[in-house]
């Protein structure tokens, strides 16, 4: 008998253990699920000319998140596991190669049927090819994007404006749901530079006045919230939302905390609790504890 037999009749015991002795008229424990979105903004900072070391911090943090993932509902059990995670990218990819890849990094075990042995085989089966699955295929986007210059970069600005309840909310109670961005943190897309509205910006660069006149400002906060600087407010209300900015990618030193700052007051602005916000700057060796410490919350 082999190794996937052995684990199938173990899950699939347990399974019917539980169906026969737990009380008809008992409440159902409902067990806690991810719903973890990984937003992508393969910019030109993955050119390996230009960062040769960010390909590599990007992939471990990937790692690290799924490997989290994984662990949370093999913690939940099979019977029970209704997580889901995606990679995926905003606006969708134009290229087809980039497309095949990202169509294979979407899992939702909540549509995987558990109460018939083909189903639980069918979960037990993604379980132990989940991890390989998608860092297999991470690895093919990144070493494809920096092989032929092909950046599906991110209008992340646009993605919260349109998209965000959509691609990233489940209304049931018992998600969190888990907003992981991967990006330099200067935001910067073509169709999205729009005219400011006073201090608030729907981009931010290392070159443009909102950042740079705060480099070298002694009471640079002080400044930034009297004159009320900050991204155009989006009127999201998002208090079940919790945001992870992986990659900060600072340009100048100071920039970091500028770049942080006005995040922070975009996601406040959207109701987003502070504790559920943590942005990262990117650097070898990857963070994972931080990472780790986030989704045990």
């Amino acid at each position: 008998m082999n190794k996937n037999s052995i684990t199938f009749i173990i899950y699939f015991s347990l399974f019917l253990i539980f169906s026969c002795t737990h009380p008809k008229n008992a409440p159902k424990i409902i067990p806690l699920q991810l719903n973890v979105s990984i937003l992508l903004d393969l910019s030109d900072r993955v050119d390996l000319k230009l960062h040769p070391f960010q390909v590599q911090i990007d992939t471990e943090n990937i790692e690290t998140i799924i490997s989290l993932f994984k662990k949370q509902q093999s913690d939940v059990g099979v019977y029970d596991a209704k997580g889901k995670m995606k990679i995926f990218f905003y606006p969708p990819p134009s290229n087809s190669n980039i497309i095949s890849i990202a169509k294979k990094l979407n899992i939702d075990f909540n549509k995987v049927d558990s109460t018939s042995m083909v189903g639980v085989s069918e979960k037990i089966k993604l379980f132990q090819i989940l991890d390989t699955l998608f860092m297999s295929n991470v690895r093919k986007l990144y070493q494809y994007s920096s092989k032929n210059n092909e950046y599906p970069g991110a209008d992340i600005f646009a993605f919260f404006k349109d998209e965000i309840e959509d691609q990233c909310i489940e209304s049931n109670s018992y998600y969190r749901n888990i907003l992981v961005i991967i990006t330099d943190g200067y935001i910067f897309w073509n169709k999205d530079l729009l005219n400011p509205i006073g201090n608030r910006f729907t981009y931010i660069t290392a070159k443009t006045p909102q950042v740079t006149k705060f480099r070298k400002m002694e009471d640079w906060i002080s400044n930034f919230n009297k004159e009320d600087y900050g991204f155009v407010n989006v009127n999201k209300n998002l208090p079940n939302l919790e945001v992870l900015v992986l990659g900060i990618d600072p340009v100048q030193v100071e920039d970091f905390d500028i770049i942080k700052k006005y995040w922070e007051k975009w996601f406040l602005e959207m109701k987003i609790q502070p504790a559920n916000i943590k942005i990262i700057k990117t650097e070898l060796p990857v963070k994972t504890n931080i990472i780790e410490k986030f989704f045990s919350k």
